[in-house]
């Protein structure tokens, strides 16, 4: 392509385009998706503005620094089928695997399984974990009465306000893990270029609070006690402390 001097104008990479409603989406070609050997696109709109064009470019230039700097997403992959993928390639016991297919199944599948990986960020997973530990229902702290039945009826004393139960700490680190491979995976797979789940908060490890039983902790204390008077007992005669044995003193002369 030539200008009005002609000159030859260098090629823009990436597309902006004027939606319906006046927004502006801008689209580059980010290369071929690994999962399914589509060509893939980067996009995001800008709504429709005054600046709304100058704000289009900037994203644009954004969005191929990116590219160039190979810090974009690979595919257009979501969640769902990232943990598809994580499930059939898990080498784990068949145990820790039903563990991990339940909390994929209730809890990371209904929240962000359609989740695009591109869109996922820190503020994504602080929420989604803040919702967890909120209510493990996903209501969102919503105040709502639990009705004893469906339909038309009378309300009795079973149908009382809903309480919100948070998600235990041991399950949300569960989730964690679970995610945690599943995105180390998706970098080695060369889905993603940066893991959005290391800038994210991690669900903070339960307070360690050991409860021996009665009689345990009694041998303990008793245990501690006969070795502090065993101490002060060698202490009284002389023993050297530090050793079972007793302490050699030197000859007289050789001192």
């Amino acid at each position: 392509m030539t200008d009005a001097g002609g000159r030859r104008q260098k090629r823009q990479r990436g597309q902006i385009e004027t939606l319906p409603s006046g927004a502006l989406r801008v689209k580059v070609y980010a290369g071929v998706d690994p999962l399914n050997g589509r060509r893939h696109y980067l996009r995001e709109t800008v709504p429709a503005g005054l600046n709304a064009e100058a704000e289009a470019e900037k994203v644009r230039i954004r969005l191929v620094n990116e590219i160039n700097e190979r810090r974009n997403p690979r595919t257009s992959a979501t969640v769902n089928q990232l943990m598809d993928r994580y499930l059939e390639l898990l080498n784990v016991d068949r145990t820790i695997r039903e563990r991990y297919e339940s909390v994929i199944r209730t809890h990371i599948r209904p929240l962000i399984g359609k989740t695009p990986l591109a869109r996922l960020d820190a503020e994504t997973f602080d929420a989604f974990y803040r919702t967890l530990r909120t209510c493990r229902s996903h209501c969102g702290g919503r105040k709502f009465v639990e009705h004893r039945t469906e339909g038309e009826h009378e309300c009795t004393e079973k149908c009382r306000p809903r309480e919100c139960k948070p998600l235990s700490t041991g399950t949300l680190r569960k989730i964690h893990w679970c995610l945690s491979g599943a995105f180390k995976d998706a970098l080695r797979w060369n889905w993603i270029t940066v893991s959005p789940l290391d800038r994210a908060e991690a669900p903070k490890a339960p307070t360690p609070n050991p409860q021996p039983p009665p009689a345990e902790a009694a041998a303990i204390v008793n245990e501690a006690f006969q070795g502090l008077a065993l101490g002060h007992a060698r202490l009284a005669s002389g023993d050297d402390w530090r050793s079972p044995r007793r302490a050699v003193r030197a000859p007289l002369g050789l001192a």
